[in-house]
């Protein structure tokens, strides 16, 4: 359910790039908090997609174009991008020993942020998707976190 979300997210950066000639796309993404998934337990993949919405779905995806990529970030996509486009992100928070917890006590200082608690249970959305994947599929995306942790020595 989730991956859907994340595949729109980044057709929608690849497209919007593409569109203003954009060549860098910043990404907030840190393997130092959010770790490492397995690549059977998660698919940025216009292939999956397609798949998912072929069993399950009813309403047409739209067809891919440069300027609007609409759910399609398959490989050939991805090449197009990448190699005809040379559109490349940049993931800052890997060159970067981020600290969650003292970026949040910072924020908290400064900009007088509240913490909403745990990491992604901020909405309620994403409770029942750590649920379904813990119970239906026994994808435990807390591992994620925790595996982050233990290799960033915290």
């Amino acid at each position: 359910m989730e991956e859907g979300t994340d595949l729109g997210i980044a057709t929608a950066l690849y497209g919007v790039a593409a569109k203003e000639g954009i060549q860098r796309i910043i990404i907030g993404q840190s393997f130092r908090t959010e770790g490492i998934a397995p690549l059977s337990w998660n698919y940025l993949d216009g292939k999956y997609l397609k798949a998912v919405h072929q069993r399950f779905g009813s309403v047409p995806l739209r067809p891919w174009s440069p300027n609007d990529p609409g759910f399609n970030l398959g490989l050939k996509e991805m090449f197009y991008y990448t190699f005809v486009r040379r559109i490349k992100t940049v993931t800052l928070l890997y060159h970067v020993d981020y600290v969650r917890s003292e970026v949040d006590e910072l924020l908290a200082r400064e900009l007088e942020w509240q913490n909403p608690g745990a990491h992604y249970f901020d909405d309620l959305y994403q409770s029942v998707i750590y649920y379904l994947n813990r119970t239906k599929f026994n994808i435990d995306r807390r591992l994620f976190n925790y595996s982050a942790l233990i290799r960033s020595g915290r």
